[in-house]
Formats: C-alpha cells, sequence, structure tokens
C-alpha cells in the first residue's frame, strides 16, 4: 500500500505544482526504500537544498532534498530566462527569491503528504526551514530508521530529482495497514476483520412482528374507534399469518394455539426444518 500512496502523492503534488505555478509540472516516483539516516546523509549528491518540516502529533521531523539546479533553473525562467537552462552555480546556496520559492514547493509537498495519510492518520506537517548544508539539515538523529522516496521532478521545463526522507517510527503502528498491497482499489480483504464483521451482524437483534389478519372497516367507524372497543378477528387456530421484519416478510406460517400460548409454524418452503417459534 505504501507504494499506492506514494503514486498518489506523486499525482496529487504534481496538480498541485501545475497549479500553483500555473505552468508545466510532473512529479513521478522512481523507487522507495528503507536504511539508516546516515546512509542518505552520507550519499554523494549533486548540491541540493534541504526543506525541513514538523510533523504532528507525530513529533519528528520530516526532511525533503531537492537539487539545487531544478530551483535556480525554475527561478530563472520565472523570471525570463531561458527553460532548461540553469545558472552555472557548483553551489546550493540560494538567493532570496530562490529561497522563498523553495520554501514554497515545500510547503506544497508538506500539504500534500497531509492529505496523503488521510484516513490513516491525522497528521499536521508544517515548514521549518531551508538549508543548503546537508550537516546543518541533519534533525534526524544517526541510526534512526528512516523511509526514503525518490522521484524525478520537471518543473518549467527544467528536470532534477527529489527525494523525502521520514522516519520509520511512527509509522510504526500503520505497518499492518501499509503493507498490504492495493486490489483494485482497495485493500486485500482482512480475514480477521471480515470474520468480525459477520459476528456482528450475526448477533444483531431485530424486532420481529406476526401478522395474523386484516380486516376492512369503514372510515367513519374508525374515526369513532375508542379505549374499550373491541374488534372482531378472523379464527385464529391453523390462520395463516406472516412473519415481518421492518415491514419485511420473513417467512409465512400457520398460528396455532396450545394452553395459552401462541405458535408459528414456519412453511417448509421458507425453512425446511419447519422450526417452530
Amino acid at each position: 500500500m505504501m507504494a499506492g500512496l506514494l503514486e498518489k502523492l506523486a499525482r496529487t503534488t504534481s496538480t498541485a505544482f501545475r497549479n500553483a505555478i500555473g505552468d508545466s509540472a510532473e512529479l513521478r516516483l522512481t523507487r522507495f526504500a528503507t536504511c539508516r539516516f546516515e546512509e542518505v546523509r552520507d550519499q554523494p549528491c549533486p548540491p541540493c537544498v534541504f526543506a525541513i518540516g514538523h510533523v504532528t502529533p507525530w513529533e519528528t521531523r520530516i526532511l525533503i532534498r531537492m537539487e539545487a539546479t531544478i530551483v535556480k533553473s525554475a527561478v530563472h525562467a520565472m523570471m525570463g530566462g531561458a527553460r532548461k537552462t540553469a545558472p552555472s552555480s557548483e553551489s546550493a546556496s540560494l538567493s532570496a527569491i530562490e529561497r522563498g520559492f523553495g520554501q514554497y514547493l515545500a510547503a506544497i509537498i508538506l500539504e500534500q503528504l497531509e492529505r496523503m495519510f488521510d484516513g490513516l492518520a491525522a497528521l499536521r506537517c508544517m515548514f521549518e526551514r531551508i538549508e543548503h548544508d546537508v550537516h546543518l539539515a541533519a534533525v534526524i538523529p544517526t541510526g534512526t530508521g528512516v523511509l526514503i522516496a525518490d522521484f524525478a521532478l520537471e518543473l518549467l521545463g527544467s528536470q532534477g530529482t527529489m527525494t523525502i526522507i521520514l522516519p520509520l517510527a511512527p509509522l510504526e503502528p500503520l505497518r499492518p495497514i501499509l503493507s498490504q498491497p492495493f486490489v483494485e482499489g482497495q485493500l486485500n480483504a482482512d480475514d480477521d476483520w471480515r470474520v468480525g464483521l459477520q459476528v456482528a451482524l450475526d448477533n444483531i437483534e431485530l424486532p420481529l412482528e406476526v401478522e395474523i389478519a386484516t380486516i376492512t372497516l369503514p372510515l367513519v367507524t374508525i374515526e369513532r374507534l375508542k379505549k374499550g372497543d373491541t374488534l372482531t378477528l378472523p379464527g385464529c387456530r391453523g390462520q395463516r399469518a406472516s412473519l415481518k421484519s421492518a415491514g419485511q416478510t420473513v417467512a409465512d406460517g400457520r398460528l396455532f394455539s396450545s394452553r395459552g400460548i401462541y405458535t408459528l409454524l414456519l412453511d417448509p418452503s421458507i425453512h425446511p426444518s419447519c422450526r417452530s417459534y
């Protein structure tokens, strides 16, 4: 299911980017895996910018790593420069405008992350800051297990990579759900849940009514009915009767009485065992 959630994140974020900048944008999931945080921190990579977000109520931090060139190129294109041409720079340092744009992108991603977990956990992902040095962005302790999701990002004609890094510990309570694959848009059947639901349904108590006769009376007689009046009904012994619940006929049978106790014998066509109630 985690793959399905991350694919959903890529689609919704692509749409959010396009709506925000009014231009082409696409985010595609390329891979996801788990590892120790230091493996990601020490991994060689092009100059990057790091957006740090705070996740409540998990009280943890999430790291979004984006190639600096894609942020610089996008800002360059938005300010009238040629597309697919990034200003030459070997540094991840950003200008004030570029930092603002990076923060804007990070806020969109964090908002979509909240929505990704809708129905699973009520989260609030808030932007904290932008860093250009991985050591300054190392807000996740060394040795912490993390989920890493790599994406290919195309923005305003520029292409690059983006990685989301999230500690595994807060996801542990959700693992039984996240480990289930999607099948036609739904989770695999949960046998325990299905059995529990069936038991609960089987034990629901429904009121049953026995309808023994239908009579007709003039409207004027019905209007004059008062407490203490009696109505004459057809004979009950061996009388046909219907067993109903919420107005729906459940079964038909015959009504008998013995020593003041009435018994409804159900028709064999409805209940082969001919149980009596």
